[in-house]
């Protein structure tokens, strides 16, 4: 019985390189390859372009100029919170006062002082008005741009630099007067001496 002897390495690998090249020119014929589609080229010789030094200065100098325009509006903003939360803080002060002055039945004032751009409140002590020992009466700072005055209801300046309550919680007939420096004016003052205090923006707009 003779045996077939098997072909040699090289022939059968030979085959197996023909049998693959055949095979990829069948698939490159069913599917034939499309080139990709490019990307337009920029500006530049295609190179990609990036912003020079004089748009970046144009850039910041534009917003130098939005922020020069934006700043003082900003501030008056800041300002005029800053005065409303300012006249909400004394309103409550002032309130507190009279309410101690008519439940103790001894007169109370809020005292302002210019030198220390303070406010505090005092209480009648035998003969003279003494701080009261009270959180609420403990002397608070007020802002450096809030300026407070006191005021007739004719809107001439007052000799005095405190607002009294009497020991029936009457108020004294005068306005505190506050003011921003940038022309936001807000007053605190009562119809009556015996109606509530409010803020108005014109002590006549409280007046009977």
């Amino acid at each position: 019985m003779m045996l077939l002897e098997p072909l040699p390495l090289q022939r059968e690998g030979q085959g197996r390189v023909r049998l693959g090249e055949l095979l990829s020119e069948q698939f490159n014929r069913t599917y034939p390859r499309y080139p990709l589609p490019q990307p337009l080229p920029l500006k530049g010789e295609g190179r990609d372009r990036a912003f020079t030094l004089i748009e970046l200065i144009l850039v910041m100098v534009l917003m130098l100029i939005l922020l020069a325009i934006a700043a003082p509006r900003l501030d008056a903003f800041s300002r005029g919170r800053v005065i409303d939360a300012q006249a909400n803080m004394l309103l409550a002060r002032l309130n507190a006062a009279r309410d101690r002055a008519a439940m103790r039945a001894t007169p109370c004032r809020v005292e302002f002082d210019d030198q220390t751009h303070s406010v505090r409140t005092t209480e009648q002590i035998g003969g003279t008005f003494e701080p009261i020992d009270d959180p609420e009466g403990h002397a608070s700072t007020l802002p450096s741009e809030i300026t407070v005055k006191i005021e007739e209801l004719s809107g001439t300046p007052s000799v005095n630099n405190w607002v009294g309550f009497s020991p029936t919680g009457e108020a004294d007939p005068v306005a505190v007067r506050l003011d921003n420096g940038v022309g936001d004016v807000l007053y605190i003052v009562a119809r009556t001496p015996l109606e509530p205090l409010a803020i108005v923006s014109t002590p006549e707009a409280a007046t009977p």
